[in-house]
């Protein structure tokens, strides 16, 4: 899965091509990634969807946002139909914040890494180990939302060791107020054109 960060990567750093052309091969690319990640599963038909059907409906774990938003409307976590509303506002929400990030035109890397760590605040499923996606653009861009999130996430397997598979609030408060607080932080700063002394940009030194 990690392939289909390859033509957001192509499609950043290849400034000096036409803009079509680097459209062409960004969804080129995208469809190549998307081919690699498929093949494995061609022979299962279309019932790989079906399970993909019953895990976004029903699965939860390590959320923030959606758990919070669920309890205060007493949500039934059993019957879709209760919070689905819920899913397809927060979805909505994480469409203006990329928006608007496009609007302060900073760079694609820097995007797709706010894109992802507010992806992480809405996401039903937040496991630990999808914090490594993020961890390429670390190299780049070392947000210090990002950088705690992904120390601090690990957490969520504590409850494991006791045979429970749900995450406890106080745990979800850890790992998410102080990410919360530092990205508003970053967010502020970026909107005011004042970057934090720990975000920056690397510079080209042709």
């Amino acid at each position: 899965k990690y392939s289909l960060a390859l033509p957001f990567l192509l499609f950043s750093h290849c400034s000096l091509m036409r803009q079509i052309s680097k459209l062409v091969l960004f969804v080129f690319t995208l469809l190549i990634a998307a081919l690699l990640l498929s093949a494995p599963f061609l022979d299962s038909s279309f019932g790989i969807f079906s399970s993909l059907k019953h895990y976004s409906a029903h699965w939860r774990y390590n959320d923030f946002l959606l758990h919070i938003f669920g309890s205060i409307a007493n949500v039934d976590w059993q019957d879709l139909s209760t919070f689905a509303w819920i899913k397809f506002f927060l979805l909505g929400v994480w469409g203006i914040f990329c928006l608007l990030l496009l609007r302060m035109k900073l760079p694609w890397t820097l995007i797709s890494l706010y894109a992802f760590c507010f992806y992480f605040l809405i996401s039903p499923v937040v496991h630990p180990w999808y914090v490594l996606w993020i961890t390429p653009l670390l190299l780049l861009h070392p947000s210090p939302s990002a950088i705690y999130f992904s120390i601090i996430c690990p957490i969520a397997y504590i409850s494991r060791l006791y045979g429970v598979d749900d995450v406890s609030m106080l745990v979800r408060l850890v790992e998410y107020l102080p990410f919360c607080f530092l990205l508003g932080s970053e967010m502020w700063q970026l909107k005011r054109g004042k970057a934090s002394p720990l975000l920056f940009t690397p510079k080209s030194t042709a």
